[in-house]
């Protein structure tokens, strides 16, 4: 199973695998643990984690071959997953500390004849729970999805953890389907928690769900991400999505520049695009067809659309239908056709 991977978290870790080997030197165990994690050094692990969480997986066999070419001895079992395991455990009983009422069910869960637990021996069976090794495989996978989310200074009262809950598990589905993608809405915040995200408890659901202060989720596409609190609105990051928007735009320019009588028009319908405009900002907008633009700031041109070609972006946001834009990917070689679109809209879910 992937992880993501932290600052915080590996340094959990590495306390975690001090905690039962002997003999090993602090500088030698972070190189295995490096290695462990599928990077040459602890050097580029690190270089790694300075760009925000990294998705590795764990390599037992790759920790103990770089124990034994620093010249100690392998370890039985999987030592680094067994280390992950109990960090984990570690992390969350350290979110339990902050919320002593929190289970599996939600935050702060209320007690009487009418919640979720009827008597108090009901909510400690289910704290215990909770406490345990189940709760560590469900805490990774919403680690997934928060890797790729963005924290914002007010909270998103539009969708609550459950309602978030539910799209980290479509997600799953998506995105890594060799994992079982059933998650415990508790499991959800305390991973939120430990990853830096601020908490509200909504009182109309009997302390269960809150409300978290994410800005951007991460949708089925890598690199595209749901800005939150806007409506059809999302980050594009991916790497090849904007070298593609770059071609595209160096190609318009190269166009308007050796090729004057041809009719713009045939120049966008080859390309699958409406029209591409320079704004009075500097940004790039590029429309295309079924309701769908991309706009774009970029550095580099100083408004000279003779220099398109030498551009820097800065951000490029979508707005529209994110399906359309799917289908342009598609028909850019971007993305196979197994990857579906359809987005997870938040909704008002409380």
């Amino acid at each position: 199973m992937p992880v993501a991977l932290t600052h915080d978290s590996l340094k959990m870790i590495k306390r975690a695998t001090m905690d039962f080997i002997q003999g090993v030197g602090s500088s030698h165990l972070s190189e295995a643990i490096a290695s462990g994690m599928g990077y040459r050094t602890n050097i580029s692990l690190k270089t790694a984690l300075a760009q925000g969480a990294v998705i590795t997986e764990i390599d037992d066999e790759a920790f103990n071959g770089r124990l034994r070419a620093l010249g100690h001895s392998a370890l039985d079992g999987a030592p680094l997953s067994a280390a992950l395991h109990e960090a984990t455990l570690r992390r969350i009983r350290k979110v339990a500390d902050q919320f002593p009422r929190m289970t599996l069910n939600g935050l702060n869960p209320s007690i009487g004849r009418r919640y979720v637990y009827k008597t108090h021996e009901d909510w400690a069976q289910s704290r215990d729970e909770f406490l345990g090794d189940g709760t560590v495989e469900m805490f990774l996978k919403a680690e997934l999805w928060l890797a790729h989310c963005k924290k914002a200074p007010k909270m998103h009262r539009r969708w609550s953890s459950y309602g978030m809950k539910h799209a980290v598990e479509k997600w799953i589905k998506r995105t890594h389907p060799e994992v079982y993608y059933y998650l415990a809405n508790g499991a959800f915040i305390a991973a939120a928690v430990a990853n830096g995200f601020s908490v509200e408890e909504i009182e109309s659901t009997d302390g269960l769900n809150c409300f978290l202060s994410i800005a951007t989720h991460p949708t089925s596409f890598p690199g595209i991400s749901k800005v939150c609190r806007q409506r059809d609105t999302y980050e594009v990051e991916n790497p090849e999505v904007i070298s593609r928007f770059v071609d595209l735009i160096a190609s318009w320019a190269r166009n308007r520049a050796t090729k004057p009588g041809e009719r713009t028009p045939y120049f966008f319908s080859r390309h699958g695009v409406q029209r591409i405009q320079l704004d009075a900002k500097g940004r790039i907008r590029i429309s295309g067809f079924f309701g769908w633009s991309v706009l774009m700031t970029v550095d580099g041109h100083g408004g000279d659309l003779g220099s398109l070609g030498r551009i820097h972006v800065v951000e490029v946001i979508l707005r529209g239908s994110l399906d359309s834009f799917a289908t342009w990917l598609r028909e850019s070689g971007l993305y196979g056709d197994s990857t579906q679109s359809q987005d997870d809209e938040e909704g008002d879910d409380a």
